[in-house]
C-alpha cells in the first residue's frame, strides 16, 4: 500500500491507536510522527477523554508531583512520571483538546519569574511562554485550543488567556497567541455592580470558543474570538458548606458548558442553552446509585460527615471534581476519625458515566499522596496535536 494511502487511513484513527502503532517499527514511528499526518488526524478525529491529571494542594513541598490516571485501562494505575519531559516541576492549570497548560510554581520565599508551559503529554512536546507581567502570581490562566476552528495547515494555533482581578468591579486580560508568539494587553474591563468579581476557584473550561471560570457566585465567560468577557448567573445559589450541601463544578460535553451540582436532593447536571438559559439535563438520586452499586459508600460517608468538628479544615465529604464527555469524577470521604487528636480519613475517587448509568470505583486518594483530599484535577484527551512550530 502506498504511503499516501496509508496516511489517509491512519488519519482517521483515534490517537490512542496511532500511539500504540508507533512501536511497530521505525518506519511506522516516522510516518505517525509526521506533522502533516498529525494535523490531519487532529482535524478529523475528535479527542475523547482518556484520563485525569491530579495534583494535591495545600501541601509542602510545593508544587507536589503531578500524577496521571488512564481511565481506559481495566484497572486504574497512578502514573507519576508522565510530565518528566518538562524541564522543571509545574502546577497543572487546564487542558484543551489534547493540550495541557501548566506553570512554574515557585518555592516558598523564592523570587523567580514565572513561566507557562503548553505541552502535549502524549508526544512529550512543549513550548515555554513567559508570564505576561513578570512575577505576578495573582493571575488566572486558561488555555484555548480548537483543532476544528482553523485550517489543517494552521492547526497548532492556540491561545493562552490570563485574567487578573484589578478591583471589585474591574479585571484585566492578556491574550497570548502561538501564531504571533506575543502577549496582547486588553483594556481594563469594568463590570456592573451586580457582577462584582469574586476570585475563581481554580476551575476553567473551554467550550465552543469561550473560556469559563467558575467563581464563588457565578461564571465568568471570555469569548476568545471577540475578546469580550461577560457573566453568567448560576441556576442555583452557592452556599457555605456550614449551611448545607451544595457542591458544584463545571465541565464540557459535546462543545457545551455544563454545571454539575451535588446537593441534598441528589446529583443534577445543567446544560447552558441558547440565550444563556440553564436546562436540567440529568438528575440522579445518590441513594439510588448506592443501591445499584454498593461499593459507592454514600451512606457511610454521610454518617461520617457528621463527625467532623467545625474547627477542622477539610474538604466537603462529597464533591463533583471534573465533568467531561458525560463522565463525572466524584470524590467521596467515607471514613473520618479524630481520636486523640490524630486525624484519619478515607477518601475514594469514583467515575459515573451518564450514558451508561454505571458507577466505577477508581482508587483511594492516598495513591495521590493526599490524606485530606485537597487536590486539583484536570481532564485529558490523548492527542497528536503538533507543537513544533507553535
Amino acid at each position: 500500500m502506498e504511503s499516501e494511502a496509508v496516511s489517509e487511513l491512519l488519519s482517521r484513527l483515534p490517537a490512542k491507536s496511532l500511539l500504540r502503532f508507533e512501536s511497530v517499527s521505525k518506519g511506522w514511528r516516522d510516518l505517525i510522527s509526521d506533522d502533516t499526518l498529525r494535523r490531519l488526524q487532529c482535524h478529523r478525529v475528535k479527542a475523547v477523554i482518556s484520563g485525569f491529571f491530579f495534583q494535591t494542594t495545600m501541601a509542602f513541598p510545593c508544587p507536589t508531583p503531578v500524577k496521571y490516571v488512564n481511565i481506559n485501562n481495566d484497572q486504574a494505575v497512578v502514573q507519576d512520571t508522565i510530565l518528566d519531559f518538562l524541564p522543571e516541576k509545574v502546577e497543572i492549570v487546564a487542558s484543551s483538546n489534547g493540550l495541557l497548560c501548566c506553570h512554574r510554581n515557585q518555592e516558598l520565599g523564592e523570587r523567580v519569574d514565572n513561566l507557562i508551559y503548553v505541552c502535549n503529554p502524549s508526544k512529550k512536546e512543549y513550548v515555554q511562554i513567559e508570564w505576561p507581567d513578570g512575577n505576578d502570581n495573582h493571575q488566572y490562566v486558561a488555555l484555548a485550543f480548537n483543532p476544528f476552528r482553523y485550517p489543517v495547515d494552521d492547526l497548532a494555533n492556540f491561545k493562552v488567556v490570563s485574567m487578573s482581578k484589578e478591583g471589585m468591579l474591574t479585571c484585566l486580560f492578556h491574550v497570548y497567541s502561538s501564531k504571533s508568539k506575543e502577549w496582547r494587553k486588553l483594556d481594563v474591563y469594568k463590570f456592573g455592580y451586580d457582577n462584582r468579581i469574586s476570585w475563581p476557584d481554580g476551575q476553567v473550561v473551554f467550550a465552543s470558543g469561550v473560556l469559563y471560570w467558575l467563581t464563588n457566585g457565578n461564571i465568568l465567560g471570555f469569548d476568545v474570538e471577540t475578546e469580550q468577557p461577560y457573566f453568567i448567573s448560576l441556576p442555583v445559589e452557592r452556599i457555605h458548606k456550614n449551611s448545607g450541601l451544595c457542591e458544584v463544578c463545571i465541565g464540557e460535553s459535546e462543545g457545551r458548558l455544563h454545571l454539575i451540582v451535588i446537593c441534598k436532593a441528589g446529583l443534577r447536571v445543567w446544560i447552558l442553552g441558547d440565550g444563556q438559559k440553564w436546562v436540567v439535563k440529568h438528575w440522579v438520586s445518590l441513594s439510588r446509585i448506592e443501591k445499584e452499586y454498593p461499593h459507592f459508600l454514600y451512606t457511610d460517608a454521610k454518617i461520617n460527615a457528621s463527625l467532623v468538628p467545625t474547627n477542622i479544615v477539610i474538604p466537603t465529604w462529597i464533591e463533583p471534581v471534573v465533568y467531561k464527555d458525560e463522565i463525572l469524577l466524584i470524590k467521596l470521604r467515607h471514613y473520618f476519625s479524630f481520636e486523640n487528636k490524630e486525624l484519619e480519613t478515607g477518601t475514594k475517587m469514583y467515575l459515573y458515566n451518564f450514558d451508561t448509568r454505571k458507577m466505577e470505583e477508581l482508587f483511594n486518594i492516598d495513591k495521590l499522596g493526599s490524606c485530606t483530599g485537597f487536590l486539583n484535577a484536570v481532564p485529558y484527551s490523548m492527542s497528536l496535536a503538533p507543537l513544533g512550530s507553535a
